[in-house]
């Protein structure tokens, strides 16, 4: 087992585990699945119109975005002609938020109309990130199964190394903005995912069934989670740390450190967040603990 020392632990946040299911969902869930994909297509290709600009210096082509809001037009239409959707008609209010939230994204990025590529790089960067959470999201909606944290933590690196990537560039119009900007990717991702559900609402005169449950107290299974507020239900915030990128999902459990080669992984508090059977949860410079068949260098 390879040790690792305290310092190397302190830094990391927490893991992931659940996997979406591959079988095939209802219709409403197929249906669900697919919007949430072409959503993430055309906001991957709006911002590849403003990062085009940015690279150039000029203003954004309206021809450019208004091919690819017709897409998200025509991609719902074709999609609800099938039949079985949970909603028709919602195309006009996912694009809203797309013109809302994109707009949001060039604000913070492209503060002035300088040619910058390194503004140009972190643009379609967000545009990547959000198409990749969204495709995460889709194909769990797809399967009627649960998100893939692996799918999520891989969006979150690729943004992350981007963003960094991007910042070596001589002049950068705005920098170490990538919490930020990732923080607000997954506002929008998390806001297209409640506006399309998996199932239709069903009502009688004595009842009344709704598919999405909102607690702003706790952050739901296979979700980012900062550590505050906490997971919800028994699900643990656990993480992972490669090549000095840290993401961290909202899981049912955590596996052995060094599942993952080349990686470190924590986030038990206890033994009974461990995964594997017969591990305990041994705790390392800070909060955050590792699991383990013994005890790993530098914890106790």
């Amino acid at each position: 087992m390879t040790r690792y020392g305290p310092a190397s632990f302190a830094l990391v946040a927490l893991v992931f585990v659940a996997a979406s299911s591959r079988a095939a969902g209802t219709p409403a869930q197929q249906c669900a699945g697919a919007k949430l994909n072409a959503t993430g297509k055309v906001a991957a290709a709006m911002l590849g119109c403003h990062a085009k600009a940015a690279r150039h210096g000029v203003a954004v082509d309206s021809v450019c975005v208004a091919k690819a809001r017709t897409k998200l037009a025509s991609g719902f239409a074709d999609l609800e002609m099938r039949g079985g959707c949970a909603t028709t008609g919602d195309a006009s209010g996912i694009a809203v938020m797309l013109d809302s939230s994109v707009d949001a994204f060039v604000t913070a990025l492209r503060p002035t109309t300088t040619a910058d590529r390194c503004a140009a790089r972190k643009l379609k960067a967000t545009g990547t990130k959000a198409n990749a959470k969204l495709r995460c999201h889709g194909n769990a909606a797809r399967g009627g199964g649960v998100v893939d944290t692996a799918c999520l933590t891989k969006a979150v690196v690729h943004f992350t190394t981007a963003f960094a990537a991007a910042e070596h560039s001589p002049t950068c119009l705005t920098t170490n903005d990538e919490d930020d900007v990732e923080s607000m990717v997954d506002d929008f991702v998390g806001e297209v995912v409640a506006a399309i559900p998996t199932a239709t609402t069903t009502t009688s005169s004595s009842t009344s069934t709704t598919t999405t449950i909102t607690n702003p107290t706790c952050v739901g299974h296979g979700e980012r989670c900062p550590g505050n507020p906490s997971c919800c239900g028994t699900d643990v915030c656990a993480g992972l740390l490669c090549g000095g990128a840290a993401a961290s999902f909202c899981s049912s459990c955590v596996e052995d450190f060094d599942a993952s080669p080349g990686c470190i992984i924590a986030g038990c508090t206890k033994d009974a967040d461990c995964c594997t059977a017969g591990h305990m949860c041994f705790v390392c410079g800070g909060s955050s603990g590792l699991c383990a068949a013994s005890e790993p260098g530098g914890c106790s």
